[in-house]
This record gives C-alpha cells, sequence and structure tokens, in this order.
C-alpha cells in the first residue's frame, strides 16, 4: 500500500471503502459549509413560489437532473401552484438549458458573482439529481441559507439529513413534486424545515468541526 491512512468525505463513500478491504486506518472528514456566508434572509417566510436550482449548467449530473424536472416535474407543480417560478443559477449553462427560457415560469441566470441574492427569495431549493456522487454543496448552502430543501435520495446520500426531519426526498417525478408543493403551500412546514436544516449543518456540516478530526489524525 502506498498510503498510510485513508479519509473520505462521506458514509457512503466509507461503505465502499470497506468493500476493499484494505487493511489501513481511516476517518470520514464532511464536506463543510460557511455559515457566517451562507446564512438564512428571510427566504422561507416569503409568500412568493420560488424554487431554485444551484449548480454548474455545464456539469452533465446537473444538465440532466435540470431537464428533467423542467420537463417532467415542474409542470406538475404549476398545475397546482400556477404562479410559481423555477429560477436556474449557475455558469455555463448549455443551449439545451439556456432553452428552458422559453418555458413559462422558468429564468436561466447564467454566471452570477453572488448567488446569495438569486437564493434569498426562495421558498424551496430543489436537487433532482438523478446520478450523483459525494456532497452535494448545493443542499448544504441551501440549508444553512435556510431554504427547504427537496432531493433525490441520490443527490441527499451525500449529506448528514435525516429525511423529512432535515430535507425531503422524492425519488419520482409525482413524488418530488408533491413535496415541493407541500413547501409551497404550508408555511409551518418551511420554516421547520428551514429551522432544522440550518441547524443540522452547524451541526454536521461546518468547516471547524471538520477541520478539528482533521488536526486529529494528523496529531
Amino acid at each position: 500500500m502506498l498510503f498510510d491512512y485513508c479519509t473520505l468525505t462521506t458514509q457512503g463513500e466509507l461503505e465502499e471503502f470497506k468493500k476493499l478491504e484494505v487493511d489501513r486506518p481511516h476517518s470520514v472528514i464532511p464536506n463543510g459549509v460557511d455559515g457566517s456566508y451562507f446564512h438564512p434572509d428571510g427566504g422561507p417566510a416569503q409568500a412568493k413560489a420560488v424554487a431554485v436550482f444551484l449548480g454548474r449548467m455545464d456539469y452533465y449530473p446537473n444538465i440532466d437532473g435540470v431537464l428533467d424536472f423542467a420537463k417532467r416535474i415542474f409542470p406538475l407543480i404549476q398545475a397546482a401552484v400556477p404562479e410559481v417560478e423555477f429560477r436556474i443559477i449557475g455558469s455555463n449553462p448549455t443551449p439545451a438549458v439556456q432553452r428552458l427560457r422559453e418555458m413559462p415560469g422558468v429564468t436561466v441566470t447564467g454566471f452570477v458573482r453572488d448567488t446569495r441574492p438569486f437564493l434569498n427569495d426562495a421558498v424551496v431549493s430543489v436537487a433532482p439529481l438523478r446520478m450523483a456522487r459525494g456532497t452535494q454543496n448545493k443542499i448544504l448552502e441551501s440549508m444553512a441559507m435556510g431554504i427547504p430543501v427537496v432531493a433525490t435520495s441520490e443527490a441527499a446520500k451525500g449529506v448528514a439529513a435525516i429525511p423529512e426531519q432535515h430535507i425531503l426526498i422524492g425519488n419520482t417525478p409525482d413524488a418530488f413534486a408533491r413535496q415541493v408543493i407541500g413547501l409551497l403551500k404550508d408555511g409551518k412546514l418551511r420554516a421547520d424545515l428551514s429551522k432544522a436544516g440550518r441547524e443540522r449543518v452547524e451541526q454536521a456540516h461546518s468547516w471547524p468541526r471538520s477541520m478539528d478530526i482533521l488536526d486529529a489524525i494528523l496529531n
């Protein structure tokens, strides 16, 4: 073996590492989020129905997830909440993503220097990824800002969040749409998830906590 110690960022990665039956010590160091930069700013209390997606739009899993959401899930949400807006925030949108601007209610921002002003009025952040690896920073940043998240199981598995307590899960178009609609219509549910999500990232995904784990390993 060419290494003495292995660090991983998620429990899922740890499970895969154990399957290799490598006789080396190992630890999980969770990915973190800067909670002083990404912090709540009144988003979930807003009455405006805004759903956001955050991520680079030249990355295939993001492209696939956004296109699928726009074509199969968003129309179901619009049928229940006609005024809903879907805002896609991310650099380098491909032509297919740019064409989503032609759909009623869809906004594609392209590159923005600071994502926070485009997130502040969001009622829900969506992570409809059908393929995902590691930790989705888009989920951590949304939770840190107090924006409730609806995600697929694939997208959520790299985050230390308990479904229905810190995050909502939808693995089919109907299930995903129902979760989003519920948040758009239920202010108490939004407030509860906003508070729980923020507290969870403070507990499990803070950079100081992760650095403490790394310092202990190095010592």
